[in-house]
């Protein structure tokens, strides 16, 4: 697959893309997603001056079994430490965009 990153912010960027696989849980009376477990794949950082964009060949690998989505996290400067997980570090992201997939 591949990933793009444009920026159009006016100044040079870094960003910092996070990969994570997740396992959650849908409740339809609710109509809203949990997030049961949350475990990091891959980070990465790169910079761009505005009007630049990227796209970076990326090879993923899902090797937890019960898994259901992968997350894809978009921070421009600003990444939150490591205590910030689950549905509170995606609403942290600047953008996101996520697979659903099922790990056997």
């Amino acid at each position: 697959m591949y990933i793009g990153v444009g920026n159009y912010e006016y100044r040079n960027i870094t960003y910092t893309i996070e990969t994570w696989i997740l396992n959650t849980e849908f409740d339809r009376g609710t109509n809203t997603t949990s997030v049961i477990a949350m475990d990091p794949i891959d980070r990465l950082s790169l910079s761009l001056g505005h009007n630049e964009t990227t796209i970076i060949p990326y090879n993923l690998s899902a090797m937890k079994k019960g898994y259901n989505r992968v997350e894809f996290l978009l921070f421009n400067e600003s990444v939150p430490g490591p205590e910030v997980r689950g549905s509170d570090r995606i609403n942290a992201s600047y953008r996101n965009s996520h697979l659903w997939v099922e790990v056997r």
